[in-house]
Formats: C-alpha cells, structure tokens, sequence
C-alpha cells in the first residue's frame, strides 16, 4: 500500500504539513504518536495500564496491557500493520474518545490470554502540556516531542481468567498521556553505535527522576508535576529525553483554572540498600506564594516495564511496537505472571535461546538486577488553606541513575 493515503482524520481543517496524515514531516524511525492510560487502585494494590502508538514509518501500530494484582504482573503485547486500518484498534483491543481530552473508553475483549476489561476513563483535571522535548546529540536531533498529562477517575470492569474486578471512581485514580514526535531510538531501528563516532559524554547527567500524575476523590486536588536532578540536587543543563525543567499544575475539578507551580522541596525515604521508593513527601510553592504539601506512600511493588514491548526484548523474536512480527492483522502474545513481589530483581525480559526457540526468561545473573520504577501510591494533600484531602493516588516514575548521596543512593546501590 501507498503511504500517500487518506485517514478519517483528513476531514477537519487541522493539517500542520502539505501532505495528508498518513505521512509525516519526517522519516526519523523514532517518530510515533500515542498514548498511556494507567487505572490504579492504592487500597486493593491493583493497576492496570494500557498503552497505544503509532508509527508511520514502519507502518505498524502497536499496543499492550499490563494488569498488576498485588505481587503478580501480567503483560499482553499487540501489533499490526497501521495504514490498513486507521482505526485506534488492534484486534480486540480499542479505544474511543467519548470527549475530547476528557473521556475514553477503552476495550479488551475476550481473547486467548484471559485478560479482558471494559473501562471508562474520566478526566478529573484538564490536560497539562509539558515544555517541548528538544534534545540534539552531533547536530543531529535525537528528540523533538510533545507530551501532556492528564488526572482522572475509572470506572468499568476488568476480568482475568475467572476473576472479576469492579472499577469505581471512589477507589481508582487514572492518569494518562499523550505524546509524539521524535522521541528515542529503539533498536532494531537504531543504528549499531559502533559505526558512528561515539557521544560526548553528559557533562551532568541526570540522576533522579520523580513524574507524577495525581488525583483525590471527588472535586480534590489532582494534577501534575516532574523533577529531574543531577546527583548534587540541582537541576539545570540536562540533555536526555526526560531531563524537563521542574514544572506542574495542580487543579480542582475539570473547570477549575488551576495555579502553576514554582518550587519545590522534597524528602524521600528508600528501602535500606536499594533504589526502591518508600515514602517520599513534596513542599511545593505555586505560582500565587502559596504552599501545598503532598506525601506519597507506596502502595505496591513497582512492575516492571521492560516486556511491554517499547524495547528489544519486549517481544519474543527481539522486536518491539513496531517491528513487524509475521502478521499484517494482527500479532498477539502474552507472558505469564510474573512474581515482582522481591526488588531488586533479575532483570525481566525475551530472549531466544537457541536459533528459532522463543521463551520468556529472565536476564543472565551477570547483568545488573532491576528496581521497577512505575509506582502506584497512596496520596496525601494538604492545601494551602490548611485542608487535609486523603485517599488519593497516582502513578510515580521514580528513577534513581547512578549516585544520590542525599540519600545514601551510590553507584552501587542496586
């Protein structure tokens, strides 16, 4: 098929190129254009992520679901060729926007894997855009994206071979977001490092990463906001693809303006000789000199990210989203659950063991063990007028890279 071809989207007065939307100012593999949906229950340790992206220039849309229950995650991949179908569906799974930029719906039917969900997505603040992703490596652009986040609430079902979870908007917080453009190479299309002249070296590299998207029951505080820190606690000139200045919003409700936020102070707390996040609480300072306060508490194991299929190893031949995996309708495969219960753990992931055999398997011992980093916790607030706002959630990417002294965090810390 031609890649010139017309998509739905054609029809509105919206285009930001001379060609049609089935083509892109740009042949850069690393360009794609999607999204993540995360429904997390802090109370019942249960989280379930949905991710979707395309990528025109390998012509391929791909997608998956997580399911976290307790100490036990479960991964579903699934891809196929995009310009056959512009529709936001890959076999059984699909997505609908029931409002722009504040509610989904979002399907699992019933396949072979066992896992299944009907889940509707609903806004509890609106989208909050980040500053723009630039990052250039040799004069090359290595990142050019955009992305905005979004707090919301769950409602709908999910089962999993027999069991039946109930989603309702007092017990499951939901965040999303939605990103394209340029954003990194991931092998298979990338090329093989040793034909190019190697990288300069960061001269500061970036050493923590705290994302969140946050929500409270009812009309509460929700929002967003990031820091990255080098391992000293400052923040300026960073270049890698997550090293944004500190920003955030916090909202009230969908309608409500919301104030910006300034500053920040933070203390954190890990389990003893790990990475992995305990507790951590944020002294935030709006745009207005007034001062919210919001503690974070684990609720659950981090899962692992690593067999999504974003990157090599994510799908059994090597590939990921977006490599072709011998089906132009549909390819489907899934892992077993996997125990996440003990951190640091081996680190998770596909591999071919012999020519032709595929098999999930974890990483030799030789590599370094793996803290996951997505985290769902429970979330206090405490506003600026003195009210306390509890029983909320929200996803966290936590990262700690290299060393962190503040923390007792060294380079050989697992």
């Amino acid at each position: 098929m031609t890649a010139r071809v017309l998509t739905p989207y054609d029809e509105f007065p919206v285009h930001q190129s001379s060609r049609p939307f089935s083509m892109i100012p740009s042949t850069d593999y690393g360009w794609d254009d999607g999204y993540y949906f995360g429904m997390m229950n802090a109370r019942d340790r249960m989280f379930l992520d949905v991710n979707f992206r395309v990528n025109p220039n390998t012509d391929m849309v791909g997608g998956a679901a997580v399911f976290v229950r307790g100490d036990r995650q479960f991964v579903l991949r699934l891809n196929r060729v995009w310009r056959d179908d512009f529709a936001l569906r890959i076999g059984p799974l699909s997505l609908e926007v029931l409002e722009p930029l504040r509610s989904w719906r979002l399907r699992l039917e019933e396949n072979d894997s066992g896992l299944a969900f009907d889940v509707c997505w609903q806004g509890a603040s609106p989208p909050i855009l980040e500053a723009h992703h630039l990052v250039h490596q040799r004069g090359r652009v290595m990142t050019d994206q955009s992305r905005y986040n979004q707090a919301g609430r769950a409602s709908g079902a999910i089962d999993f071979r027999g069991d039946r979870v109930e989603l309702t908007p007092d017990v499951w917080g939901a965040a999303r977001d939605h990103s394209w453009g340029i954003y990194v190479q991931r092998p298979p299309f990338a090329p093989d490092p040793r034909w190019l002249p190697p990288a300069a070296p960061p001269q500061r590299r970036r050493a923590l990463r705290f994302w969140t998207i946050f929500s409270t029951p009812g009309a509460g505080p929700s929002g967003f906001f990031q820091v990255n820190e080098l391992s000293d606690g400052t923040e300026a000139g960073m270049l890698d693809v997550f090293s944004s200045p500190f920003e955030g919003r916090i909202h009230q409700g969908y309608d409500d303006p919301g104030v910006r936020l300034s500053t920040y102070e933070h203390e954190m707390t890990f389990e003893p000789g790990t990475r992995l996040l305990r507790e951590a609480r944020f002294r935030l300072v709006d745009e207005n000199d007034e001062v919210w306060s919001i503690d974070f508490v684990r609720a659950m194991m981090p899962w692992s990210a690593r067999t999504l299929g974003y990157s090599p190893g994510g799908w059994r031949d090597g590939g990921n989203f977006h490599s072709f995996h011998g089906a132009t309708d549909l390819a489907l495969e899934w892992d077993e659950p996997v125990d996440i219960s003990v951190q640091p753990m081996p680190a998770l992931t596909n591999v071919a063991l012999e020519p032709g055999e595929d098999r999930f398997a974890m990483r030799s011992a030789a590599d370094r063990p793996e803290t996951g980093t997505v985290l769902t916790c429970h979330v206090t607030v405490r506003t600026p007028r003195g009210e306390t706002v509890d029983g909320g959630t929200c996803h966290v990417d936590a990262s700690l890279l290299g060393a962190y002294p503040r923390y007792g965090i060294t380079d050989d810390t697992p």
